[in-house]
This record gives C-alpha cells, structure tokens and sequence, in this order.
C-alpha cells in the first residue's frame, strides 16, 4: 500500500460529503512502541479516492495523547462510532466520522505531548 508522507503542521483537502458516498470517514492507525506513538496511519474512506497518508513522528516528541476535533462549528462535529483491530498494522484502530462543514485536516502537536488532527474549512 501507498502512503503520502504528512509533517506535523501539514494539512490535506477531502470532500466532506456526497450523493453517492454520504459522509466521508477516517480510519485512525496509532503506532504505539513503549508507551509513545510513533507514527499516525490515515486511511480516508467512503470517498472516490481514498487516499491512506502516514504521520511520522520525530523522536524528540514525546506523545502519549491524540486528539481530534474542528473548528467549523459545524452541526455535526467528528464523531468515532467503532474502533476495531486494524490487521494490517497490528493496532487498535478508530474509525471517525468528518465534520460536516470541513473539507481539510491539519495535523499538530501541543507541547511535545500531544498531537491533534483538526477537521477545518479552508
């Protein structure tokens, strides 16, 4: 499987919603070695091109937390409705719901603890 390299402070568009898909979805991978993550898999789902993008994180992080959230203000915010054991990885994954107003996700981290996925309109 193909991945696009994602930075922390990089962001990619998506489309939110559509006729023949609903609501788009994101299935979140963490990589978890001794206690910290080590890297974030994406695997975007119920769109045309789902695309899968991996987050490494530089080891001088410390992140023990993933958040994720909007800033849309949107009637309906990200909402996780399953998590499930992902085979590929060999981890729990979570599988989310968009916002319905976003159409990117920005990737950043807080304090060199914690590292939050942020649905956006942009």
């Amino acid at each position: 499987m193909e991945y696009e390299q994602l930075k922390i402070g990089e962001s990619f568009k998506f489309k939110a919603t559509s006729k023949q898909y609903g609501r788009a979805e994101f299935c979140i991978c963490p990589i978890i070695k001794y206690g910290k993550v080590r890297k974030i898999y994406l695997t975007a789902m119920q769109q045309l091109n789902g695309k899968h993008y991996q987050i490494i994180i530089p080891n001088h992080y410390k992140i023990h937390i993933i958040s994720v959230t909007d800033f849309t203000h949107s009637p309906k915010p990200p909402n996780m409705w399953r998590s499930v054991w992902c085979k590929e990885h060999k981890t729990f994954a979570n599988i989310w719901y968009v916002a319905s107003h976003a159409n990117t996700i920005t990737v950043r981290e807080h304090f060199g603890d914690s590292i939050g996925l942020y649905f956006e309109l942009i």
